[in-house]
Formats: structure tokens, C-alpha cells, sequence
């Protein structure tokens, strides 16, 4: 599997493009390795010392770092974690979650809520 990255404005972050879909509409952002307790391929990243944010495009995966991890070091760690998602066969979400439109909650706990419709809504 082929996967690159790009570069975002943000130097502690990167996005990585697989070539295939992650998801199919929407968008989702795990603040914390807690968020992603619904998402085995979420959980997978943040196990990766040095990660500190992860968001969900229909086309691509956007990974934040801390300012003491190198991306030299953590990317060959994230093209496994993506490369063995794609091989296990997983479900983004547990439980069928995340076929619709995935909606985030306000404020800064974001309670994650999966919704066909309703207001939030990140497209």
C-alpha cells in the first residue's frame, strides 16, 4: 500500500492520504485518546507514543504530534498503524457507528454523536 503525507500550516501536524477511503462523508476529530474508544483504527494511532490528535476525512487521516516528538520517528509508526487497519478488514466504528454523517457536540468535551441529520454536523 502506498501512503503519502502532506504538510498542513501546522508543523505539529501531518496528513496521510492511503489511497482509499476512510470514511465514507463526513468528518470526525478525536481531542484525545478517550474519544476514540468507539474507533479501533483511532485507538491503534494514539497508542503511538507522541500523538496527541487525530482527524477523520473521507480521504484522508490528519495526525497532531507533541512538540517533542519527531515526525522522523513517528511516521514509519503511523504508516504501519494505517497499513494494518486496511489489512485487519475493522470497522472504522464499533457497533456499525459512523455510516452516516458523524456530528460533534459543542464546547470542549465534544461528546460525539452519529446522526444522519441534526445540526453540528461537520461535513
Amino acid at each position: 500500500m502506498f501512503i503519502q503525507t502532506q504538510p498542513t500550516p501546522n508543523p505539529l501536524s501531518l496528513m496521510f492520504y492511503a489511497r482509499k477511503s476512510v470514511m465514507e462523508v463526513g468528518s470526525i476529530d478525536f481531542p484525545n485518546a478517550h474519544s476514540a474508544m468507539n474507533s479501533p483504527f483511532a485507538k491503534v494511532i494514539f497508542r503511538i507514543d507522541g500523538i496527541t490528535r487525530i482527524f477523520f476525512r473521507p480521504d484522508f487521516v490528519t495526525v497532531m504530534k507533541s512538540d517533542d516528538s519527531s515526525w522522523e520517528l513517528l511516521k514509519p509508526e503511523i504508516f504501519a498503524a494505517i497499513m494494518d487497519f486496511y489489512s485487519s478488514g475493522q470497522p472504522l466504528f464499533l457497533g456499525g457507528k459512523g455510516k452516516g454523517r458523524v456530528c460533534v457536540g459543542e464546547g470542549e468535551e465534544r461528546g460525539l454523536r452519529w446522526e444522519g441529520r441534526g445540526r453540528g454536523c461537520v461535513r
